[in-house]
């Protein structure tokens, strides 16, 4: 399954809006991440900065897109915002060093578990269907699935990388390595006003959240 690129601002801006979004929404979700992380110290439990990060780019999400008549999903231990008319939800997590570079492959940060097992899987089939019958970038629904998208965020010294992706393939392992569409932001500079360096926080690695559940 070959990989959709989109670079170019014009067509970035169109394609957000065939999904409802815009790049300023997605923007402020990261920026926020980068802050929450910043709030933590070196007291804090290590693994505090990439959890509150996480959290905080899925609240800033919902914040914004809820008033437009999305509607928040925890189901299945994989938190979402979900597109009023189901056609796609979105969920966040971690990129490798190809996050953001339209010349790199991109690969999901650390393997997943069921949750995105499921999803990815879902993608797949209804990708399928689609390259098949209704073309390769229709965000319409096949046999009552959406297509779940991921904001894809890789933080670095100076800057944090960001994209909008649709998944649609694991390794062996459980790293989410193959993408049907892969919508690449300008990265975010630490520099920015919006962003307030604390020079006294330490660098830590993001932690897995995923949650499954027990019975």
């Amino acid at each position: 399954m070959n990989t959709v690129l989109v670079t170019k601002p014009v067509e970035i801006s169109s394609r957000l809006t065939d999904l409802g979004l815009t790049e300023e929404i997605l923007k402020q979700a990261v920026e926020a991440g980068e802050r929450a992380r910043l709030s933590c110290t070196e007291n804090h439990p290590r693994t505090t900065p990439g959890f509150i990060s996480w959290a905080e780019m899925v609240k800033v999400l919902r914040d914004r897109l809820i008033p437009l008549k999305w509607t928040k999903n925890d189901g299945g231990g994989l938190p979402t915002i979900v597109h009023p008319q189901r056609k796609i939800s979105i969920a966040v997590t971690t990129g490798d060093e190809g996050t953001g570079i339209e010349a790199a492959e991109l690969k999901s940060k650390y393997p997943k578990g069921a949750a995105t097992a499921a999803v990815v899987e879902q993608n797949f089939s209804q990708l399928c269907f689609d390259d098949t019958l209704l073309g390769p970038r229709t965000v319409k629904k096949i046999f009552g699935s959406m297509l779940t998208w991921y904001l894809v965020v890789r933080r670095l010294p100076h800057e944090v990388r960001f994209e909008l992706s649709l998944p649609s393939g694991l390794s062996e392992s459980g790293q989410v390595i193959e993408w049907k569409e892969r919508i690449l932001f300008a990265p975010l500079s630490l520099d920015h006003d919006a962003v307030k360096i604390d020079p006294t926080v330490q660098e830590v690695e993001d932690i897995v959240v995923e949650v499954t559940r027990k019975f």
